[in-house]
């Protein structure tokens, strides 16, 4: 930048991108906190208590934070403005900004790996056969793909050459480290799709009306929309190796974190749909009405705590969602066939 003259260096662009990529970062760290805080409180409230899933969603958002934390150090350092216009103090502490980009790349990483795994887990129990198999393999080769993300990001000999320029040392080729990074976020997307898709299968089959499948399917279907920001970040990955280092890669900053984010609140929203009325109602219960010859009956679903025994279908407010629909469909028969019953005690969750 020494050559330019002055009129050359007013040409270049100046733009900021900091406080975009801050307060994007803060707002879906603030989006999956509380989609995240209302499912932990409508499990512990309906006393079906935390299963591994839950405990995954937890630690995931402890990582998108640290991922937020780490992102705001950046910027403050200088991060988000064109190489030209480093501050001198973006410029001249390498020795604090490099580990501050390796530390974002590993931890987004372990994020986008552990929110995957959540809803994997989520669909484990509600599955079985191959199907089951098939998720097992996809939360496995997941976190195998982005854990290459994080080795490829230390991989140097010795290892302090990766963030000390000082020392001497051999690194990945930045031709390797991009396929690398490419492969697994293309990988990591399709999955999304995949595991997106694998819930359709399950209710298909169930005995319910057409229009509750259809709703149930799309609330356990929205990792889809994890797989397009996937699909998203994936393209923006080469900007990670341009030479206006510290500008280009805010996009792809943001996307990743949107990902996390996205997979965050796309787990915990079937859970959502069938605890959150529960919690908010008075005793831990909330009543059906079911209309017949004019009047109005109204059957209260009583919500037991769960036990050992059916941890494979109670702990998860996904499948309760699909046998309550199962039940109350069930009723409506009973109810259209002559029941003279006055009340009956609809079993959920």
């Amino acid at each position: 930048m020494d050559q330019l003259t002055p009129e050359q260096f007013a040409a270049l662009p100046h733009d900021n991108a900091g406080p975009r990529l801050k307060a994007t970062s803060w707002t879906l760290v603030s989006l999956a906190t509380a989609f995240a805080a209302i499912r932990v409180y409508c499990k512990l409230s309906a006393r079906h208590g935390l299963w591994w899933d839950d405990y995954m969603i937890i630690a995931s958002w402890v990582v998108l934070f640290g991922l937020a934390v780490v992102t705001d150090q950046l910027v403050r350092f200088g991060y988000g403005v064109h190489v030209w216009d480093l501050p001198p103090q973006g410029t001249g502490n390498s020795d604090v900004v490099l580990p501050l980009l390796l530390s974002r790349g590993v931890l987004s990483s372990v994020a986008l790996a552990w929110t995957k795994t959540s809803f994997a887990l989520s669909l484990l129990r509600v599955t079985s056969g191959w199907t089951k198999r098939a998720v097992w393999i996809i939360a496995v080769s997941t976190n195998i793909a982005m854990g290459s993300c994080a080795i490829v990001f230390m991989a140097c000999s010795p290892v302090q050459a990766a963030w000390d320029l000082s020392v001497a040392g051999k690194c990945v080729p930045p031709d390797v480290k991009r396929g690398v990074l490419i492969f697994a976020g293309s990988y990591s997307a399709a999955m999304d799709l995949t595991l997106a898709m694998i819930p359709w299968k399950v209710i298909w089959n169930l005995q319910m009306r057409r229009k509750e499948k259809i709703g149930a399917g799309i609330a356990m279907s929205l990792g889809v929309f994890a797989g397009i920001t996937g699909i998203v970040k994936t393209t923006l990955i080469p900007t990670l190796f341009s030479f206006d280092i510290s500008y280009d890669p805010v996009d792809l900053f943001i996307w990743d974190m949107a990902e996390g984010a996205v997979t965050i609140v796309a787990t915990c929203i079937p859970v959502l749909r069938v605890l959150l009325p529960v919690s908010l109602s008075k005793g831990g219960s909330y009543g059906v009405s079911h209309k017949r010859s004019g009047a109005t009956r109204s059957s209260e679903r009583k919500l037991p705590k769960s036990t050992n025994s059916d941890r494979s279908f109670t702990g998860s407010g996904i499948m309760k969602e699909v046998e309550f629909e199962i039940d109350e469909y069930e009723v409506d028969n009973k109810q259209k066939a002559g029941d003279g019953a006055e009340k009956k005690e609809v079993e959920g969750f």
